[in-house]
């Protein structure tokens, strides 16, 4: 896992293309790459404070079975933020533009 209490931002992308779910706290200072993950799927987003955030993470770490499918979940999303996926919808967002 990769534990960031604190605010998420491109690291997002990095946990999905490690297949490590990120075991953060609800906060308001994470940026728009925050979008990529899903709560319990690929990440644990918890409410704020320490005891909240360990008790989740120690549950996580304590379930090989939960952790292993949250890490593939993650390796399986990573495939959608490819540079070529990306290339593709910059293409079609400018054919689109193009269009109007």
């Amino acid at each position: 896992v990769l534990m960031i209490p604190g605010a998420v931002g491109l690291v997002a992308l990095d946990s999905l293309v490690l297949g490590k779910p990120i075991v953060t706290m609800h906060a308001n200072a994470h940026g728009p790459e925050m979008e990529y993950l899903e709560h319990g799927k690929d990440a644990l987003i918890t409410p704020d404070g320490v005891e909240a955030y360990a008790e989740a993470l120690s549950h996580l770490l304590l379930d090989p079975q939960r952790l292993h499918a949250m890490q593939q979940a993650c390796l399986a999303k990573a495939e959608q933020y490819t540079i070529e996926a990306m290339i593709a919808r910059v293409h079609q967002g400018v054919l689109s533009a193009l269009a109007c």
